[in-house]
């Protein structure tokens, strides 16, 4: 069989038949004129079929060139991206040993201090992912110098800001190898963070401490509230001193006490002292009277006024006599007599004086008085004031003794403790108006709780109190409860 030729192999293919018209004549032009049309069908067929074969040739040289090149670029993508994360997790180690390195060196003191920030904040640095080495390299002072550590720089150094303390900068680093960019470069990219924190300044907190002496006169009525002289000797355990205007100090006075704070200053000779744990001069701070507005004191004061109970007391000799709540002209005692006051409130209109080696009790009692009250000549009293529980017949919680609260006031002394008496006085003694002078040999507030509210106090004396119990008694709270202490903290601050 003969095989069938391939039109496109023989585009020109002339006719061998004739047509007639219809003269009979041959139509040679027509034919002519058909043929030449599918020569030109087929010519444009052919230069269709090899342009399509030149294309696919310049798509295939077009992708072997560019390949290389779209490989780097995505090689460098993917370790672009490797080296971006590093550098997150660097700055996050940067930042978390700089903070700590700044609270360290608050916690820390002495001559390791700037040493014990530098390896907190690369302990911090290697917890995070940065690689240190097994010996650390440190040059500097007790405030500042320089850590090495393989990866990790601390500098510890001044602070950036004016109120802060010290500042410690980290700097971290981290070799990251080339992943697919490796055919075309084998050199890893050192990828770097750094940060500074400053350490911060605290704020020292006050503990709360109740008053053993508090003074209630003013700069403006009484500049000196407190004044000790000679040999006195103030010695006060569990409380501190309140004073609403300044204290002075003279001769070889010494007043060891918890805090001491004054709404003014402190003056003083080197030859006198204030021993405090914590001295808060010129706060410029008046604290109010804690019993002013106290309804059963004043309801105790108001009996002043009324009549009298029962005669006066003066006992003389050694004699022992036991008396009952009520209202009495006045109470005196000396020469080795013995006292004794059961439980309740006692108004005396006139003086109180305990002398002469007498010796005078009373438990859950509370004392009134309108005029002076003094303790000397070697009297022997212990006296304890009710508590909110044991009060009875208008004793008042925690008071021992009140006096002078309606007169004008004064820094006359009128409540006097002198010459070689050792008074136990569990409770509050209230003089707002009066001065109360301790002189020699006193020692008063023992044990249990003794505070002192007044005018004003002078101590020539030796005089030690104590005040652990006073709350539990029901005393009234004088002036602002504890401060917390703000500790020293860390500030990012790049």
């Amino acid at each position: 069989m003969d095989e069938l030729a391939d039109p496109m192999d023989d585009p020109i293919r002339m006719t061998s038949s004739v047509r007639t018209n219809a003269s009979g004549q041959a139509d040679i032009r027509s034919d002519l004129r058909n043929n030449g049309s599918m020569m030109n069908f087929h010519a444009r067929c052919r230069a269709f079929r090899d342009a399509l074969f030149e294309r696919q040739g310049m798509v295939a040289m077009w992708v072997a060139v560019s390949t290389p090149t779209v490989a780097l670029a995505v090689g460098l993508g993917v370790d672009a991206t490797e080296w971006i994360i590093a550098n997150q997790q660097l700055q996050r180690a940067a930042d978390a040993g700089a903070n700590a390195g700044s609270v360290q060196f608050n916690i820390s003191s002495g001559a390791l201090q700037a040493r014990q920030a530098a390896n907190a904040a690369a302990d911090v640095a290697e917890a995070n992912g940065v690689v240190g080495a097994s010996t650390r390299t440190w040059s500097g002072t007790s405030t500042t110098g320089t850590l090495v550590n393989n990866n990790i720089t601390v500098i510890v150094g001044s602070p950036m800001g004016t109120a802060d303390i010290a500042s410690v900068a980290v700097a971290v680093q981290r070799s990251v190898a080339p992943t697919f960019s490796a055919v075309y470069s084998n050199t890893a990219k050192i990828v770097k963070a750094s940060a500074t924190a400053d350490a911060t300044a605290g704020t020292p907190g006050t503990t709360y401490q109740p008053p053993c002496v508090f003074t209630l006169g003013t700069a403006s009525t009484t500049p000196i509230g407190l004044s000790m002289s000679g040999s006195g000797a103030l010695t006060l355990t569990n409380c501190a001193i309140r004073i609403n205007s300044g204290m002075q100090l003279a001769g070889g006075a010494v007043a060891t006490v918890g805090t001491a704070y004054l709404t003014g200053a402190v003056t003083q000779p080197t030859t006198a002292a204030l021993r405090a744990t914590t001295t808060l001069a010129n706060l410029g701070t008046v604290w109010a009277d804690p019993y002013a507005s106290n309804t059963t004191l004043s309801a105790a004061f108001a009996k002043l006024t009324q009549g009298t109970s029962f005669s006066a007391v003066a006992l003389v000799g050694s004699g022992s006599t036991t008396i009952s709540p009520g209202v009495y002209p006045s109470i005196s005692t000396g020469n080795s007599a013995t006292l004794t006051l059961q439980p309740g409130l006692y108004v005396v209109k006139g003086t109180v004086n305990l002398a002469g080696n007498s010796k005078v009790t009373g438990n859950n009692v509370s004392i009134i008085n309108g005029s002076t009250f003094s303790i000397g000549n070697s009297a022997t009293v212990t006296l304890t004031a009710p508590t909110s529980a044991t009060a009875t017949g208008g004793s008042v919680p925690a008071v021992v003794v009140a006096t002078n609260v309606t007169a004008t006031a004064t820094t006359s002394a009128m409540m006097v403790f002198s010459g070689s008496v050792a008074p136990t006085l569990n409770g509050v003694v209230y003089a707002p108006k009066s001065n109360i002078n301790i002189g020699a040999g006193v020692a008063t507030g023992a044990s249990g709780c003794f505070e002192i509210i007044a005018n004003y106090v002078t101590i020539s004396g030796a005089a030690s109190m104590a005040n652990g119990g006073c709350a539990a008694m029901g005393a009234s709270i004088i002036g602002p409860t504890s401060t917390a202490a703000v500790a020293g903290g860390s500030k990012l601050l790049m």
